[in-house]
């Protein structure tokens, strides 16, 4: 895809991006048009053993989804395939809920712009599921050691009371 031809119209307040034309986010995970394993392309290539069993165990589910290929231009209901193919990849691998929040964000935004407001609401609050475990690490690498080992009482109960549960 050519970067002059991805034009972002606006952007609405959970991040989600509108485009003028095609929507990059439609290609942003790949999909093997022999297994139907799908996912980022950074994810390609550091899977386990067990992992490589388990999706080779559900390769034909997978391949039953996919009626045609991903490989070419993605309108966006082969987006939501896409998506779909790797909400279930990643469930056969490692628990990652940082993708899965990212995945059913995705998920949900499809929702939106097919105008089912039932559905982004019911994939919105799944991802914010995924998301329980907050971390703050650039701003505050570091802090949890230091409010155990050296902070005060008040200091430790502050950056609670402030911080809520995030993981530091």
């Amino acid at each position: 895809m050519r970067t002059k031809a991805v034009r972002p119209i606006s952007r609405d307040s959970d991040f989600y991006v509108r485009y003028r034309g095609t929507d990059p986010g439609l290609y942003s995970l790949i999909v093997c048009p022999g297994c139907g394993y799908t996912a980022y392309r950074d994810d390609f290539e550091d899977l386990l053993e067990e992992e490589q069993q388990a999706l080779s165990a559900s390769r034909e589910g997978r391949m039953a989804r996919l009626s045609h290929s991903l490989c070419a231009l993605r309108p966006p209901d082969d987006g939501v395939v896409a998506t779909e193919l790797a909400l279930g990849c990643y469930a056969e691998r490692r628990p990652n809920e940082r993708r899965r929040a990212v995945l059913l964000h995705r998920r949900a935004w499809a929702e939106r712009e097919r105008g089912n407001a039932a559905l982004e609401l019911e994939y919105l609050g799944a991802a914010r599921g995924a998301c329980r475990r907050q971390v703050l690490h650039f701003h505050a690498a570091g802090v949890g050691a230091w409010l155990n080992e050296q902070g005060t009482a008040c200091e430790r109960s502050l950056a609670k009371r402030a911080l809520g549960h995030a993981d530091l």
